[in-house]
């Protein structure tokens, strides 16, 4: 059950200031998250601050990179392991998909600049 559509929830929710109209907002968050660990191996993913420049990094080496850009419009650097690697954008408030491509690592630093104003998200897979 979801407290948030139970109408005897409200005064319980309101004492804690939090309002019925937020519970959108929660639920779209909690549905692009779920949309994004369909998409990795997310058992597999573990914390990889120096990956990126960004500092905010989930990598399984030399398998899967998920980079956050929380500055908007800024770019940033990944460093994955050789090789050749898919990527695809996605804007982690609405969890619309972005551009996809392909990019070779040589071991060195890529560049990346998300193509919206906004925080983004950067899905490197190898191929």
């Amino acid at each position: 059950m979801d407290p948030y559509d139970d109408p005897e929830w409200r005064p319980i929710l309101a004492q804690d200031h939090v309002s019925v109209a937020d519970a959108d907002g929660v639920r779209k968050a909690m549905g692009n998250a779920r949309k994004v660990s369909e998409q990795v191996n997310l058992a597999q993913l573990k914390p990889a601050k120096g990956s990126a420049s960004t500092g905010f990094c989930l990598a399984d080496p030399n398998v899967q990179y998920l980079v956050y850009q929380p500055v908007a419009g800024q770019g940033f650097t990944v460093s994955p392991s050789e090789g050749t690697y898919a990527y695809e954008w996605i804007d982690p408030r609405s969890g619309a998909k972005g551009n996809k491509g392909s990019v070779k690592s040589a071991g060195a630093p890529l560049q990346f600049a998300p193509p919206w104003q906004g925080d983004a998200l950067l899905l490197l897979t190898k191929q």
